[in-house]
């Protein structure tokens, strides 16, 4: 092991480089060491941070790990790249913290095999691979360059404070078990975004700003999404026998639709989906749970489905059940006085489990079929 102690400055114009496995260079006081190179894959080698210090050039063709001290600080001021192929392992029982004083290009692993925080520049996702073993923050920048993935442990936290992610005409998977804390949104921001949910457990904060076209959120694993923002529209892939759960209230807004495309999905909810535009059941699917509020909405049927929420009326309702498919309705519900139900599409049916109260106008515009459950008459006064 080298160690470079004292309080001042290493000013070298070659490289200090770790070029054995076992390596291990110590910063224990010094400030500031200008260039430092890591060419080997460190096994037991590593670069310890025992006092704040800061590295104005790394150089990264290697494997590394790095082990920071409990509230200690490492600056890299300058942008590094960690190499596909390679990784970069921040280890240790201790809280340090990583400052980028540029970008880290992400092509290779960054693991968080320690409860460290990543502060400041950007970490730009390059078709790498981030993985978090330890609740871990994130507060640079996060900046999706080309198709990567997020993976955090079960049971596990990675917290992220920077600006909103855009996931880009890219794919952006989830995995691992654990919790994406995001304080700021997960964005489909484009036509083509994907993002994959292949077993993260919960999302804080996901929005679709546009309306999506290739694009599409793939569930493949049960996953949570506490706050959804759905000022665009969506295209909603849960796979057979997995649960979608939407934590928070949202608004499917007039003119706009979420599509259901998976085959034996759920999406679940945990309070209300206020229903002014279309939601789509192209594949047999479920909305569980929680309450469908219409408001002008539409639910087009384009394959058997069911729908077990609470319904209730703020504003018109239409259901549109494609010819020979059936959607069954679980809960009770009632069509107020003053309000109108429609039933439209063609040779479709309705499949009542329970009692449709009618105070208002139920509307058959097309031939097709209401069947089991009771409908109930009832006269406002």
């Amino acid at each position: 092991m080298l160690t470079l102690s004292g309080t001042g400055v290493f000013a070298n114009t070659n490289n200090l480089t770790l070029n054995d496995p076992a390596s291990s260079l110590k910063l224990n006081g010094i400030s500031r060491v200008d260039n430092v190179s890591i060419s080997a894959a460190l096994t037991s080698g590593k670069l310890e941070i025992a006092q704040n210090a800061t590295i104005e050039n790394l150089a990264h063709s290697g494997s590394s790990r790095i082990d920071i001290d409990n509230s200690k600080v490492l600056t890299l001021t300058n942008a590094f790249e960690i190499p596909s192929s390679q990784s970069m392992e921040l280890v240790g029982t201790d809280n340090g913290t990583l400052v980028l004083g540029n970008q880290l290009t992400l092509s290779g692993i960054l693991k968080f095999s320690a409860p460290d925080t990543l502060s400041n520049g950007t970490l730009a996702l390059n078709g790498g691979t981030l993985e978090v073993s330890k609740d871990a923050s994130i507060s640079s920048a996060l900046l999706h360059e080309a198709s990567s993935e997020v993976s955090v442990s079960n049971a596990k936290t990675l917290t992220y404070s920077g600006s909103a992610l855009d996931i880009g005409a890219l794919t952006l998977t989830l995995s691992g078990g654990g919790t994406f804390a995001n304080s700021t949104d997960l964005r489909f921001n484009d036509t083509a975004s994907v993002l994959n949910f292949g077993g993260i457990a919960e999302v804080s904060k996901v929005s679709f700003p546009v309306s999506l076209q290739t694009g599409k959120l793939n569930v493949t694993q049960n996953a949570k999404i506490q706050s959804l923002t759905h000022s665009g529209e969506s295209i909603i892939n849960i796979s057979s026998g997995k649960i979608l759960t939407i934590a928070e209230g949202f608004t499917v807004g007039s003119s706009k639709s979420m599509v259901l495309n998976g085959a034996g999905g759920n999406l679940k909810l945990e309070n209300t989906m206020t229903l002014s535009g279309t939601l789509q059941m192209d594949e047999q699917s479920t909305l569980d749970s929680g309450t469908l509020a219409f408001d002008g909405g539409i639910v087009s049927v384009n394959n058997n489905s069911t729908i077990s929420s609470a319904i209730t009326h703020a504003g018109p309702s239409t259901f549109e059940i494609a010819s020979g498919k059936r959607l069954t309705m679980k809960s009770d519900f009632t069509v107020p006085a003053s309000r109108k139900m429609s039933l439209t599409g063609s040779n479709g049916v309705l499949d009542l489990q329970n009692t449709l109260t009618l105070s208002g106008t139920l509307e058959f515009t097309v031939p097709r079929t209401l069947d089991n459950g009771t409908l109930a008459l009832t006269v406002a006064h």
